[in-house]
């Protein structure tokens, strides 16, 4: 901040190997003394052949906070930081009015994104492409693409231009795409990302991509977290259909897992 960066973001993790709830509200306290403009907070996950897997931590157990007070843990960040004005607009992030994280949010409304260079993952075309991991793989894909698009060709049109450039990314995507994402893919998809947000999932949005049977099968997926209060669907004033479904903060967020869950179980029906 004193050269002038206000717009910067500190990310803190819960559930580390003997922390304490006065230790995880210290760091909280000390990241809003820096006053940044975004902050995002992570339970630790102890995955397969990470050190911590190696070391034999195993989640819930000591040394590692139970799962009783990571829950409180997750409780307390989320009420300190929106006590000094950050906006929880996401599961796990949190900001200043204005200075939401632009490139996450295109994730998680499932939007279309291109990514550039080694093992870069894009969502494109309904397609899941990851580009080469390898150097020399990724420069062979470079220079076909490339020559694909013609762009060592001086001869051409605008229009000869865009349509080879067309097709080379035609091919590409379909040589190196991970999957094409059918509609229920889409679906599935767009549960898991909408629920994440504070706004939640537009109901309306998926009974026009989707049809109104499967909005009728994710509503009946989330009763049960409605009747407990850990969600919430808004209705049309007029109509009473149901608009949008929305888990709460934060006790709806911190069983997100497992109301998305109900709701698959609901749609593979």
């Amino acid at each position: 901040k004193k050269a002038g960066v206000i717009n910067f973001s500190i990310d803190l993790i819960s559930g580390l190997p003997n922390q304490t709830m006065a230790s995880w509200e210290q760091s909280v306290k000390r990241a809003v003394a820096l006053d940044p403009a975004h902050v995002s907070t992570y339970d630790l996950m102890v995955e397969d052949k990470t050190f911590f897997s190696k070391w034999g931590l195993i989640p819930g157990e000591p040394p590692l906070p139970s799962t009783q007070e990571t829950a409180e843990m997750y409780k307390t960040g989320a009420k300190t930081l929106k006590d000094h004005g950050y906006n929880h607009y996401e599961l796990s992030n949190y900001a200043k009015p204005g200075y939401e994280c632009h490139h996450n949010l295109v994730y998680w409304h499932n939007e279309p994104f291109a990514a550039f260079g080694m093992g870069a993952a894009s969502f494109l075309r309904g397609k899941r492409v990851t580009r080469p991991r390898s150097l020399n793989e990724y420069l062979a894909f470079v220079d076909k693409l490339t020559l694909a698009a013609g762009h060592d060709e001086t001869d051409l049109t605008e229009d000869e231009k865009k349509e080879k450039i067309d097709k080379a990314w035609t091919e590409a995507l379909e040589l190196y795409a991970d999957s094409t994402e059918g509609m229920m893919e889409e679906l599935t998809d767009a549960v898991m990302l909408g629920l994440r947000l504070k706004d939640g999932l537009s109901l309306s949005v998926v009974s026009r991509r989707f049809g109104a049977e499967n909005t009728r099968k994710i509503v009946r997926g989330a009763e049960p977290a409605v009747s407990a209060g850990l969600a919430v669907i808004e209705r049309d004033a007029h109509t009473d259909d149901p608009i949008r479904l929305r888990l709460t903060d934060p006790e709806g967020f911190l069983v997100s897992s497992d109301v998305i869950t109900s709701i698959f179980a609901e749609l593979n029906q």
